[in-house]
């Protein structure tokens, strides 16, 4: 039987980066800290700069 999916208050979005970022990612893929692949490395790397920015009070976390 299939799975029913489950609604989610997330969205899929593209990112267009420079090589020389890519390659970071590709780095950061082998320490296995962020993920193991180059999505789940910047989706990461994006979730820890926001928190660092909340944090700072720079920007607000929008709840709903």
């Amino acid at each position: 039987m299939p799975r029913t999916r489950q609604p989610t208050n997330s969205e899929q979005i593209s990112v267009t980066l420079p090589a020389d970022i890519l390659v970071n990612l590709e780095e950061l893929i082998g320490e296995h800290v962020y993920g193991n692949t180059r999505a789940q490395v910047a989706r990461q790397l994006i979730f820890d700069q926001i928190k660092v920015l909340r944090a700072a009070n720079i920007i607000r976390r929008k709840d709903g």
